[in-house]
């Protein structure tokens, strides 16, 4: 920053589906998995998804990309071992990383558990050292990604139940869907029948 601010930021890793298919821009090839290691030939698999990294400042008001990589599919390992790097890349340019957030799928978890957090309930420690300072980096599960797998559960499973033993079903929500359609009221605005169904 200008100002001489020490520049904060949290990183996002997040996995964007691509059609799995290879272009050709007059110079080479591309659609291939591509981690960077300059391999270009066709023995590789196709590439369905990016894997992207991106920068969002907590002490200013800016998002930058800083890396993707088109795979197929990764694990944990691999997966931490990207962040890992990435956070000692970013750490060269003076800028601090304090978060890193991403979906809860259950790679995810087992990347953060790679990195030296623990998200599980037991032993619950949501941060791991800084791969170059061991300042703590807080893993921040995608709220609106958790939102939408507790939703799905519900609709899966018909109904779960709560750290106080109260049952929450799927009915409820279905019912006040109806509701709402039916009398025109709407205490959830934002809930639609596409939701339900």
């Amino acid at each position: 920053m200008s100002s001489g601010k020490k520049i904060i930021c949290c990183l996002i890793v997040d996995e964007i589906s691509i059609r799995k298919r290879i272009e050709w821009d007059g110079d080479k090839f591309s659609g291939y998995v591509d981690l960077g290691t300059q391999l270009d030939n066709d023995c590789l698999p196709l590439a369905k998804q990016a894997l992207t990294f991106m920068l969002n400042a907590l002490n200013a008001n800016w998002k930058i990309p800083v890396a993707y990589f088109l795979i197929d599919s990764l694990n944990a390992l691999e997966r931490s071992n990207l962040i890992s790097e990435c956070l000692r890349l970013v750490f060269d340019t003076g800028v601090e990383v304090t978060a890193l957030t991403f979906d809860g799928t259950s790679v995810n978890i087992s990347t953060a558990n790679n990195l030296g957090a623990k998200i599980q309930k037991k032993d619950l420690k949501p941060y791991f050292p800084h791969p170059i300072t061991s300042e703590k980096v807080f893993v921040i599960l995608d709220v609106c990604h958790m939102l939408k797998l507790v939703r799905n559960t519900l609709a899966s499973k018909g109904s779960i139940v709560n750290q106080n033993g109260d049952i929450i079903k799927w009915d409820y929500i279905k019912q006040l869907e109806k509701f709402q359609k039916d009398k025109g009221l709407y205490a959830a605005p934002k809930l639609k029948y596409r939701h339900i169904e």
